[in-house]
């Protein structure tokens, strides 16, 4: 799932940089500093929601309902496997990752913005314990409250 995103959202920063208006711009960092607050107030719920919201409002940024409709069931996914498995001693969704994207994407700079959203991704995974065996009741139960 994490390979799939890399290919697929590393490209869109590619067609994201040739058709983002500056009231695109605002309206992600706007979402960015929401980001902020959730992590200053240490509500991980909605730190995981914003966080999967940026990245399908950069897809949908790309006008195509069938990249977001990808997109939508591959960040619910994501979600849902980051808050059973994140690392709670590490967990950090990247509201500056995020921002670095955006800045990149400002500036018109597709190769480096690619290169963040992957990055940002690797980041992501690489937080996530997937090597332990948990117990899926206990722990859906406790990622879906």
């Amino acid at each position: 799932m994490f390979y799939a995103r890399r290919a697929i959202e590393g490209r869109v920063m590619e067609r994201l940089v040739e058709t983002l208006e500056p009231k695109d711009i605002a309206a992600l960092r706007v979402h960015i500093e929401q980001e902020r607050r959730a992590a200053a107030a240490d509500d991980t719920a909605s730190l995981i929601r914003l966080s999967g919201g940026f990245h399908l409002a950069l897809a949908d940024l790309v006008g195509s309902d069938f990249l977001s409709s990808t997109m939508r069931d591959l960040i619910a996914r994501a979600s849902l496997i980051t808050a059973v498995y994140r690392d709670t001693a590490q967990f950090d969704c990247g509201p500056d990752e995020h921002k670095a994207i955006v800045d990149r994407l400002e500036a018109g700079d597709a190769q480096s913005a690619a290169a963040l959203m992957i990055e940002h991704l690797n980041h992501i995974e690489s937080e996530l314990k997937l090597d332990e065996r948990l117990s899926a009741e206990l722990d859906l139960r406790t990622a879906l409250l």
